[in-house]
């Protein structure tokens, strides 16, 4: 049996997590028939209940956990120090044949405290001798002194580390890693089942409407906030725009999304009810208010004409069911991503957000839908090969001897 550890996803909240995850566990097992997947999860009780993949164990380990048990005991492991009752969770890594980091984004300068847990989660598995890769993720700028300096100490001591795009590989060249490769997400080689399309069949009312999926951001919500920009307003006035002007149907969905409604943190369905309830001709939109599966999400959006979003993976599901996306965003790691298909012209900077801007964008995306699908259509194939090429390095790191 060969055990593989997956960290940085999850099942529940951030439904990107879960593309990566789920990719992940497809594309390994069908190069590694013996494989078992551990998830170490922030939030095991709702990921335990979403899980339906008997190969995938959860495992429970909260950044409170692994900041303030793992890491000192995988330091003293380190040291040599042998501790009478070790943690399962340091049991379970020192047993894993190969590790996988699906974190997304780290090591971005300007995230504070993000940057120590990105720097802590690197150096577990360093700590421990294991085997580890680290797929296709958005990483810099490193400007910053202590983002930059843990950088390259850990990542420099990596098996693979894998850049998203090549904004992402020109940032890893400036602190010494010159041959990295450049990969495509691994969210674009998920398997898509049938259950997902039966469950997206039940939600949409049937009829010939032209929808248009909207998918807002938390996280580009508070962004706006600090900047002045009244998000929320401007989001739910460009739905009742795509009602009278363009007689379209929006449908306002989360993809990202947790049971709790107190935590901000990985859950759109807040945002979700702020802009619907500023939304004027809510006769004419739909608002999918039940927590979707990142492969149901896929389906979702496969049925609309184009999206507008602020969620890097909502993006990605959109290019990869060869959706137009509009998108609003605050990093690099969207616009390398959009440059793989050609398309960087359909994104909008949060700090350039107005009425004005979404509703002209997607005037002229309007115009010119029909190139721009034949456009992803052509980039697909080429990105989804990109994407698959995480798993085809993960098993190279596995094989490899000394």
């Amino acid at each position: 049996m060969t055990r593989v550890a997956l960290l940085g996803a999850s099942i529940s909240g951030n439904k990107g997590a879960e593309a990566m995850a789920r990719a992940a566990v497809a594309q390994l097992a069908s190069r590694i028939p013996d494989a078992w997947f551990d998830l170490y999860t922030v939030y095991p009780t709702d990921d335990s209940q979403e899980n339906r993949d008997s190969r995938l164990r959860i495992v429970a380990c909260k950044p409170a956990h692994m900041m303030g048990c793992l890491f000192p005991a995988a330091l003293l492991w380190r040291l040599g120090v042998r501790v009478l009752r070790r943690p399962s969770t340091l049991k379970g890594l020192l047993s894993a044949d190969l590790v996988v980091d699906l974190s997304g984004i780290s090591f971005v300068d300007g995230r504070g405290i993000l940057i120590l847990y990105n720097a802590i989660m690197t150096a577990i598995p360093l700590l421990l001798g294991c085997k580890t890769i680290r797929y296709a993720q958005a990483m810099g700028p490193f400007q910053h002194f202590w983002n930059r300096m843990l950088a390259s100490v850990l990542l420099s001591r990596i098996d693979a580390v894998v850049a998203r795009g090549h904004i992402t590989a020109a940032h890893l060249k400036q602190i010494g890693l010159d041959s990295v490769p450049v990969f495509a997400d691994a969210a674009f080689s998920m398997p898509v089942g049938e259950a997902a399309e039966e469950t997206v069949q039940k939600l949409l009312p049937v009829g010939a409407s032209r929808r248009v999926g909207i998918s807002p951001s938390a996280v580009v919500d508070r962004y706006c906030r600090k900047h002045g920009i009244a998000y929320a307003d401007i989001i739910a006035g460009y739905m009742d725009w795509l009602v009278t002007e363009c007689r379209l149907q929006p449908v306002l969905f989360a993809h990202s999304a947790r049971r709790n409604l107190r935590f901000e943190k990985n859950n759109d369905r807040l945002i979700c009810g702020r802009v619907w309830s500023r939304v004027q001709r809510r006769d004419a939109c739909l608002w999918i208010q039940e927590i979707l599966s990142a492969e149901a999400l896929r389906v979702l959006i496969r049925q609309m004409d184009f999206v507008a979003t602020s969620r890097f993976h909502a993006m990605v599901a959109s290019l990869a069911e060869s959706v137009p996306p509009i998108l609003i965003g605050w990093s690099h790691k969207y616009q390398e991503v959009l440059d793989m298909f050609l398309l960087k012209e359909w994104s909008i900077d949060f700090s350039e957000l107005t009425s004005a801007t979404l509703e002209n964008k997607t005037h002229d995306l309007i115009g010119v839908r029909s190139e721009v699908v034949k456009q992803i259509r052509t980039s697909l194939p080429g990105v989804k090969r990109k994407a698959e090429a995480n798993a085809d390095l993960a098993l190279a790191v596995l094989r490899r001897t000394g």
